[in-house]
């Protein structure tokens, strides 16, 4: 078993059966998890009621914990551990359980309740145990599958949440977070600005680690970071020529940089006379990445300019 920690927090996280990559498989079911014996709970741990002949012991469906028949009375059904029948999940784990189970709706209002909860768990250290070991990042992603533009908010915000904690930078890639975000980013745009924000600054984070560029990139995230650099939104146009810059750290990708049909070069050289300066930066120091490369790629850029 893998543990993580996330601020001092020993964290187990959630682990599928199959594939991890639940964007691609989004009706992921979760390994079941080890029961903790009866002999070894002698109170329950929520409310320290002592075990008796009249205190029975009940066994958590989400955790595996003993738990007293109060805390562990209310039943719901598990489709994330294959189970369609309502089962007892005690209190520690009913909400989190509630919006990961609520994710595989095709009510919408469910499915922006689990979006929006789930992504306001993601923001606080306090609630990141449960939603890592329960499944509800997993949801998160598989949430992006709709395009229900106040779901895709929520999803994105709580991943780009996610994604500032290093440790958990190999789990969201491998659950197909990576492509969660591309999808988002290509239904959305820049239509709205805080969703390209959040998506691209995800983006950024991944393909500012050496490990996972190459993830990033074939999981789609050039062209979502290339479309946006047409933004109109000069916030969006920063990150999104920031993250070209990361990308273009490796001269592997320069090749699809000068080829796009975007054109990108004539673009960064526009920017590069903007008025706005942090703008007109970004853009100097992606083209400064680029030139570096191929001689015909410079004389391009050259040729271009002039």
């Amino acid at each position: 078993m893998d543990y993580i920690r996330i601020e001092g927090v020993l964290i187990l996280p959630a682990r599928v059966d199959g594939s991890p990559d639940v964007f691609q498989c989004p009706c992921f079911t979760l390994v079941k998890p080890s029961w903790v014996p009866d002999d070894n709970a002698k109170h329950c741990e929520l409310c320290s009621t002592k075990f008796t002949q009249l205190k029975r012991r009940h066994h958590c469906r989400m955790c595996g914990a003993v738990r007293c028949g109060k805390c562990c009375n209310e039943k719901i059904p598990l489709p994330q551990l294959g189970i369609e029948d309502a089962e007892r999940v005690c209190d520690s784990c009913r909400t989190v359980t509630e919006l990961v189970t609520k994710s595989r709706s095709s009510i919408e209002t469910y499915l922006t309740d689990s979006a929006k909860g789930l992504a306001s768990f993601a923001k606080h250290d306090k609630h990141l145990k449960k939603l890592i070991e329960l499944g509800g990042m997993q949801a998160l992603i598989t949430l992006a599958s709709t395009d229900n533009s106040n779901v895709l908010s929520h999803v994105v915000s709580g991943l780009q949440s996610l994604s500032t904690h290093t440790v958990l930078h190999r789990y969201l890639a491998d659950a197909g977070a990576i492509k969660a975000i591309c999808k988002i980013l290509s239904t959305v745009g820049d239509s709205n600005e805080q969703i390209a924000l959040d998506g691209i600054s995800s983006l950024k984070t991944f393909c500012s680690v050496a490990t996972l560029k190459a993830k990033a990139l074939s999981d789609g995230g050039m062209q979502p970071v290339l479309n946006l650099c047409w933004s109109r939104n000069d916030s969006v146009v920063i990150m999104s020529v920031h993250t070209l810059s990361q990308i273009a750290d490796n001269a592997n990708t320069h090749p699809a940089i000068f080829d796009s049909k975007l054109n990108i070069v004539p673009r960064l050289l526009q920017l590069s006379s903007c008025s706005d300066e942090q703008v007109q930066e970004v853009a100097l120091k992606a083209l400064a990445i680029l030139s570096t490369g191929l001689p015909q790629h410079k004389h391009r850029i050259v040729q271009v300019s002039g």
